[in-house]
């Protein structure tokens, strides 16, 4: 296993999302412009893949690698123009957004049962915070 440090790591998450958003950004008629960000966030997936921090995060990297991979494929010449091929990267995108639904979800109702746990102590006597 990869072990990177923290601050490494957020700074590869960042690059991460920024590169998916401006290969999102540049998805019509793009050309490099879509495809260098698209290589890019593949390989940031891959980087991250090896050291996830949960199962639902390495999930959202695998699909992104495969995203990416099928990306790379619709690029090269012997693939060029295949209707399949296109039709996989569109449905393993919405792959990788529905996880990274699930996850934005997941980080909301944990976020609200904090909230809620701290609250509760606000009121009860005698229980002390974490």
């Amino acid at each position: 296993m990869l072990k990177l440090e923290k601050g490494r790591l957020r700074v590869a998450y960042w690059l991460l999302g920024l590169s998916v958003v401006i290969a999102w950004l540049a998805r019509h008629g793009g050309g490099g412009w879509h495809e260098w960000p698209g290589f890019i966030a593949t390989v940031l997936a891959a980087v991250l893949l090896v050291s996830p921090r949960n199962h639902l995060v390495g999930a959202i990297c695998l699909s992104l690698v495969l995203v990416g991979v099928s990306g790379i494929a619709m690029s090269s010449e012997r693939l060029w123009g295949l209707p399949w091929l296109g039709q996989l990267h569109a449905v393993l995108v919405l792959v990788w957004l529905a996880l990274c639904g699930l996850l934005f979800g997941a980080k909301l109702l944990h976020r609200d049962k904090q909230l809620n746990e701290f609250i509760a102590t606000l009121f009860q006597r005698g229980k002390r915070l974490r």
